[in-house]
């Protein structure tokens, strides 16, 4: 006979003990008697520990509940209803204040966690967290690290949607996984897909010379105007603010005379752009903010598309490819484009400066040697990104790029390498004969534009209103592509673009919006970081705030979008992977004390809990016994 554990045992003792003391005065004396027999017999067996007999006697008591026990339905019905409560209110306390089994949903800290990860998070590593509202018990921010990943919660930040639903039921803001990437007080600026920066005292931040971000860029900027917002209908048309990191930094509205007019902020008060490229009052155009001016969006066309979108382009390449290249132009009133939208009413568009690129075999080899894309899946010859809440695609198929030949299956490339991904996210190396690894122009052309958002709308056929979110930049001279270099300076090519561009420079006037994008070097001067053009151009974080962004640019919206995160939002850190067994361990980020008081605090009174609870199992065990003597 299979044996029964003690405590399961006591635990049934215990059910069918109180339903007999419940309905005790409704039985006649001998079934009384012949109930407590039973009960004591049992009590009997547990002392002897002989869980073989034990498991006869637990039968026998439930055999006696089902012959003997009138029912009770209403109140089991009642109570087990309480019980449901509790233990969701125990779940919910204990996933916000102390541990939380956690799933990537997205691709936004690619490579550093995958879509289907699953992973141990701490909520007491930083401080103690109220387990119903937002915020701390208790906070030390002197143990949050530049480059941990964090937990953090949602409320309060420019999300269009942030509720979810704790367990389908409880109504919750929803939680994200980001890197921390700057304190409050720190000032920073991007150039070469990297962060440079000064800490509140002015010192050098050296942490972003970390080997955690050796595959990690940063952009920054998600859009080249950023978040837009509606604010006025004025008498000629609708008013627009633009914002960056949370923070408005552009107004646009449409004048008698059907122009556009800007006001942008420099820092301390909004100032009426003046329509030239001549510097404004602060010395910068919006352009040289944060270093924007060294990244552009990218796209892959050919010759054909090349003839239809621009036909009076004489550039010819070799391969019949040509990068695509959309970079920020002066704010002048050349700059910007008034349409209609369907209903007639008037909206603003930026128009980038929108320059082509000829690449060779080289440069093709080498997209395809470090190509990534999102994770997607091939349905009957139409990809899609893959959505951890949906197994369809969200958009009518007929907006879906075409990838002909290709297996039906789910599918990423990480660095020029192509995987497959099983049901439960686990990843298999697949062989270079594939497909998906062809160098054709379609499938080249296919993975780039459509690879971290797989729609239609990113063709060239579509025009030039959606772009992909391809990141170019220079570092060092050199012209990089997904993270890589792509273009050496000493390339031909290259170094007929840029005389290109400074040649265009030279011809345009002071009302244009044409700005090269060339590379004006990182922000150093004499080697050493130039703290002048830092507090000019960089990004402040503002005090008791913090940097998030996700290690995946292209597909994370994090505080470039939302906003810097307030300390009270930040929620927990990571512990470890767990899931695929394959990439089980450690996640790649700062380290820093476990032995934290907080975190101390937290297991002390889970364990203290537990005892208790274990106390009060005992206690109740013994208090039936007697009930039942």
């Amino acid at each position: 006979m299979k044996r029964i554990s003690i405590t399961k045992a006591k635990h049934i003792f215990c059910q069918v003990v109180r339903h007999f003391l419940i309905v005790k005065k409704k039985l006649p004396q001998y079934q009384q008697d012949e109930f407590k027999k039973a009960a004591l017999e049992f009590d009997v067996a547990l002392k002897k520990r002989d869980r073989k007999l034990l498991k006869q006697k637990t039968q026998l008591l439930k055999n006696k509940q089902h012959r003997i026990l009138p029912k009770i339905t209403f109140r089991k019905c009642v109570e087990w209803t309480l019980g449901l409560v509790v233990a969701f209110f125990v779940a919910f306390t204990i996933r916000q204040t102390w541990l939380e089994l956690y799933t990537i949903p997205t691709g936004s800290m690619r490579p550093t966690l995958l879509e289907q990860d699953k992973m141990l998070v701490s909520k007491s590593k930083f401080g103690i967290n109220y387990p119903f509202i937002n915020g701390h018990f208790y906070f030390n921010s002197e143990l949050v690290k530049r480059l941990q990943v964090v937990i953090l919660s949602g409320n309060n930040l420019d999300i269009l949607d942030p509720w979810t639903r704790f367990l389908g039921v409880l109504p919750v803001k929803k939680q994200f996984i980001k890197r921390l990437v700057a304190k409050p007080n720190d000032q920073l600026y991007f150039y070469g897909g990297k962060i440079y920066g000064m800490d509140d005292k002015g010192g050098v931040i050296e942490d972003y010379a970390s080997p955690l971000l050796k595959d990690i860029d940063y952009i920054p900027y998600i859009s080249m105007l950023g978040k837009s917002r509606l604010v006025a209908n004025r008498t000629y048309g609708p008013e627009y603010t633009y914002s960056q990191f949370g923070m408005p930094l552009i107004k646009a509205f449409v004048t008698k005379n059907n122009f556009v007019a800007t006001e942008v902020f420099n820092g301390e008060k909004w100032q009426l752009n003046t329509g030239m490229t001549t510097m404004n009052e602060k010395g910068f155009q919006y352009r040289d903010l944060f270093g924007m001016k060294h990244f552009a969006k990218t796209r892959l066309i050919t010759e054909r598309e090349k003839k239809l979108l621009y036909p009076e382009e004489t550039l010819q390449s070799p391969t019949d490819f040509f990068v695509e290249i959309f970079s920020l132009p002066n704010l002048t009133q050349e700059a910007w484009d008034i349409r209609l939208d369907p209903t007639g009413v008037k909206i603003i568009t930026l128009k980038p400066i929108i320059s082509l690129l000829p690449l060779e075999e080289k440069h093709l080899d080498r997209i395809m040697e470090h190509i990534y894309t999102a994770r997607f899946i091939v349905q009957n010859n139409k990809a899609y990104n893959y959505d951890h809440f949906s197994t369809f695609p969200s958009i009518d198929p007929k907006f879906l790029p075409n990838f002909v030949g290709v297996e039906d299956g789910t599918y990423e490339f990480l660095d020029g390498v192509l995987y497959r991904i099983d049901y439960f996210g686990n990843r298999k190396q697949i062989d270079k004969t594939h497909p998906l690894y062809s160098k054709s122009i379609a499938n080249v052309q296919n993975l780039f534009n459509f690879g971290i958002g797989f729609y239609q709308y990113f063709s060239p056929e579509y025009g030039n209103d959606y772009v992909p979110n391809r990141v170019a930049y220079y570092n060092m001279g050199d012209l990089y592509l997904l993270g890589h270099k792509v273009f050496d300076q000493s390339d031909k090519v290259l170094v007929e673009f840029v005389e290109a561009q400074k040649k265009r420079q030279q011809n345009v006037s002071a009302f244009s919006s044409f700005a090269p994008f060339i590379d004006e070097g990182p922000p150093l001067k004499d080697g050493k970081l130039d703290k002048s053009l830092i507090r000019k151009f960089g990004l402040k974080i503002p005090q008791d705030y913090y940097l998030m962004l996700g290690d995946n640019h292209a597909m994370s919206a994090d505080s470039r979008d939302f906003g810097f995160v307030p300390q009270d939002n930040i929620m927990g850190t990571p512990m470890f992977k767990f899931w695929p067994l394959q990439d089980f361990g450690a996640i790649h980020q700062a380290s820093s004390k476990h032995l934290t008081f907080s975190n101390i605090f937290m297991w002390l009174i889970v364990l203290v809990c537990l005892i208790l609870y274990k106390l009060y199992k005992n206690w109740r065990y013994r208090h039936f016994i007697k009930k039942i003597k």
